[in-house]
């Protein structure tokens, strides 16, 4: 055994001694320590030193020194991806999809498409489209939203899809190119009574148009009638071409004549109409002076009709009318009729008045009957102008 160790050690000794060994194979479980080169077909080029990256990738290896590390950039990344910045807080591509909930606390710049599950931001700033799946909605505070009813036609509502049960306010609408129509026909008015429209102005032309507007002192409906026609005004001359009915009368203001008829134009008066008129009915008294008419302010010409009749037989008895005015010469003048005799029902129980006649302005024309024994008997007069000065 002496001698065995002395032989290995002389060998170690002169392997310790030697500057280049050159052999098949190396096998160590220690450290192998070499102040020269060490050669060999299988050796690595680097042989890494100590250490590791924390929360970061490895950059490059270093020979005998720990590794150098690094955070990943855009430049790391595939260029398909695009993205100048992979932070969220700051971003600017092309394209932009996010399937989450993202907060954005500075701009959010897409150029392209853009897709977002949910997204807050301060400000988004978009120089594409905003394309909206189908079926979604822009919304405000969950109880309102825009969406697509059709095509293009928007809904304004309660956040639903399809909703159109909320209230547009806006100063102006302006540029409309289409018309405007309620939901269903017959559904709704225009303006509200609280806040009812002032005005709607009608016409093809910016300054030659129409507005049709209303003073109203209460609620009031006004109808038009179930036909295509032209709606007549106060102030305007017209031509109707259908007959016209006036259930509740028709008046005419002073100085507002008929200046034709039945296609031939009128004078004087225009048409003649009856401007005082009285009866009295199986009246057996004489009637005392009755005003028929009060002549207006200026002295023109009248006609009186007039007509009396017995209604039963009275021996003896007889009723005559008289007409009382004032003439041009301020003249009170009296024209009695003929007498109806009422001994016998027959020709001479009736009598009429019939003559024309010019009576002073501002004077009373009046009638009155005189009767002999005790007559029965029915009247009936009328006052017509016929002249207007």
């Amino acid at each position: 055994m002496k001698i065995l160790c002395l032989i290995v050690c002389f060998v170690a000794l002169q392997l310790s001694a030697q500057t280049n060994i050159s052999v098949n194979n190396i096998k160590a479980t220690g450290n192998v320590a070499a102040n020269g080169t060490v050669t060999g077909s299988n050796i690595p080029a680097t042989i890494s030193g100590t250490g590791a990256c924390v929360s970061q990738f490895v950059r490059i290896l270093n020979s005998g020194l720990p590794p150098t590390c690094a955070t990943v950039g855009s430049g790391d990344l595939a260029s398909s991806l695009a993205l100048i910045t992979p932070s969220i807080d700051v971003a600017s591509g092309i394209s932009l999809n996010l399937s989450g909930s993202e907060i954005i606390g500075t701009t959010l710049g897409v150029s392209g498409t853009s897709s977002f599950a949910a997204i807050s931001a301060t400000q988004v700033t978009n120089t594409g489209d905003e394309l909206l799946s189908s079926g979604k909605v822009v919304k405000w505070n969950a109880d309102t939203g825009l969406s697509r009813d059709s095509a293009g036609v928007v809904d304004v509502g309660n956040g639903a899809q399809g909703n159109a049960s909320g209230t547009l306010n806006a100063a102006n609408v302006t540029g409309l190119t289409g018309q405007i129509s309620p939901n269903v026909a017959g559904g709704i008015d225009v303006g509200t009574t609280a806040l009812p429209f002032s005005g709607i102005r009608i016409g093809a032309a910016a300054t030659n148009n129409v507005r049709v507007t209303a003073t109203a002192t209460a609620g009031r409906t006004a109808t038009l009638p179930d036909n295509t026609g032209t709606i007549a005004e106060l102030n305007l001359a017209q031509t109707w071409s259908a007959a016209q009915g006036f259930n509740g009368g028709m008046t005419t203001s002073a100085g507002s004549l008929m200046t034709n008829y039945n296609g031939n134009s009128t004078a004087g008066a225009g048409i003649l109409s009856i401007v005082g008129y009285d009866r009295q009915v199986s009246k057996t008294t004489a009637q005392g002076a009755t005003t028929l008419l009060t002549t207006g302010a200026g002295t023109t010409l009248y006609m009186v009709m007039s007509g009396t009749a017995c209604t039963t037989t009275s021996s003896g008895a007889t009723v005559q009318i008289n007409l009382i005015y004032t003439d041009t010469s301020n003249t009170v003048q009296t024209v009695s009729g003929a007498s109806s005799i009422c001994t016998t029902l027959g020709a001479n129980s009736a009598a009429s008045l019939q003559f024309s006649f010019m009576a002073k302005n501002g004077t009373a024309i009046n009638y009155s009957t005189t009767i002999g024994s005790t007559p029965t008997y029915d009247m009936r007069i009328a006052i017509i102008q016929v002249g207007i000065n």
